[in-house]
C-alpha cells in the first residue's frame, strides 16, 4: 500500500474553505458637494431658512449742476432673499432575528456603516442636483450645447484658462477656484502637456497652510479640483452617443447654502412594537429634514466635457 495518495481537485473542491473573521473594510468617498455649501439650521416658527443676499447698484453718470442742488435721492436697494424649503428624508433596514443568529458577522454593526454612507451620499447627492440647476454654462472644444460635445472634446489646460478669463471678466473672485468633477475628466486635464500652466499634485502644495478639501486631487491655473464618481454623467447625451460630464467651477458658500430642520439622525431599534409582537426583526434607519438652494444662480461656471474611460 503507498505511503502517500493524491486528492482529486473534485473532492478538494468540496472541502469548505477557512473563512476571514473579519468583513473587508469598505473604501468610501466623502462629502464632495455638501462641503462647499453654506449650512444653515431652521429654528422654530418657521418651515424654510432664508438668506439675505446685497446686490450692486447702476454706475451713477449723474453731475451736479450747481453749487446748491443736491443729488437726487434714489431709493437704495438693501437685499434680496432666497428661500430654502427642506423636506423630509429617511430609509429603514430591517434584519431577522433569525439572520442575526445564523451570520458569522455583526449584521446590525455592518447594515449600521452601509446605511451611514448612504445618508451622506444622498446629501452630497441632494446639493448636486441644485448645482445642476444653475451656473453660467461652458462647453469644451468646439462644442456649443450639450449634444453637440464629442467624446474627443476633453478637458484642456486651455479650458482652466478659459474658465478663470470668465469669472474675471464677470467681476467674480478667480482665486482659490474649486473645481468638482468626474476622475476621468481630471484625466484628461492631467495627461494635457501641450499648454502652460501646469498640473500641480495635491503633495506638491498640500503643505503650505491650505486646508485639503475631501478628494481634491491637485491643481492648473490656480483651479483645485475635487474629483468623484458622484458628479454628474448624461450618459449618450453628446455628439455620436457620447457622455457628457458636467464640472463645477467656482461652488462656494456664497454660490450654494442647504437648510436643516432636523439634522441626521440614526435609529436603531431592537424592541419589538404592535407590528412585530414576536420581536423577530431589528430595525436601523436615518431620518433627516434637509435641503438646498442656490443662493447666487449664475456665480459659478457649468462645465460640459467629454472625458477617456479607463
Amino acid at each position: 500500500m503507498p505511503d502517500t495518495f493524491a486528492i482529486s481537485s473534485d473532492f478538494a473542491n468540496t472541502i469548505q474553505p477557512a473563512l476571514q473573521k473579519k468583513v473587508l473594510p469598505k473604501i468610501r468617498e466623502e462629502l464632495r458637494f455638501a462641503q462647499l455649501a453654506r449650512e444653515g439650521r431652521i429654528d422654530r416658527g418657521s418651515d424654510r431658512l432664508r438668506f439675505f443676499k446685497t446686490t450692486d447698484v447702476a454706475e451713477s453718470t449723474a453731475v451736479l449742476p450747481d453749487e446748491i442742488s443736491q443729488p437726487t435721492i434714489e431709493a437704495l436697494p438693501l437685499f434680496t432673499t432666497v428661500d430654502i424649503t427642506p423636506t423630509e428624508i429617511g430609509r429603514v433596514w430591517g434584519i431577522s432575528r433569525r439572520a442575526k443568529n445564523l451570520s458569522l458577522y455583526d449584521l446590525v454593526d455592518i447594515a449600521r456603516d452601509t446605511i451611514g454612507y448612504d445618508a451622506s451620499r444622498r446629501i452630497d447627492t441632494i446639493v448636486r442636483d441644485v448645482l445642476l440647476t444653475g451656473g453660467t454654462v461652458m462647453y469644451a472644444g468646439a462644442a456649443t450645447s450639450r449634444i453637440t460635445v464629442g467624446a474627443g472634446d476633453t478637458l484642456k489646460m486651455n479650458d482652466a484658462r478659459r474658465w478663470l478669463v470668465r469669472l474675471d471678466s464677470m467681476n467674480l473672485p478667480s482665486d482659490g477656484l474649486v473645481a468638482i468633477t468626474h476622475p476621468f475628466v481630471v484625466g484628461d486635464l492631467m495627461a494635457d502637456t501641450a499648454a502652460p500652466g501646469g498640473w500641480q499634485t495635491v503633495n506638491v502644495y498640500g503643505g503650505s497652510g491650505q486646508g485639503i478639501l475631501n478628494g481634491e486631487l491637485g491643481r492648473a491655473y490656480g483651479t483645485r479640483f475635487v474629483t468623484t464618481t458622484r458628479s454628474k454623467a448624461y450618459a449618450g447625451a453628446g455628439a455620436a452617443g457620447a457622455t457628457v460630464y458636467v464640472t463645477f467651477v467656482g461652488v462656494s458658500p456664497r454660490v450654494i447654502g442647504s437648510a436643516t430642520v432636523t439634522d441626521l439622525e440614526f435609529k436603531y431599534n431592537a424592541q419589538s412594537d404592535k407590528s412585530d409582537l414576536l420581536n423577530r426583526k431589528t430595525l436601523l434607519g436615518y431620518y433627516m429634514d434637509y435641503g438646498a438652494g442656490l443662493i447666487e444662480s449664475t456665480q459659478y461656471i457649468r462645465f460640459e466635457s467629454g472625458a477617456t474611460s479607463v
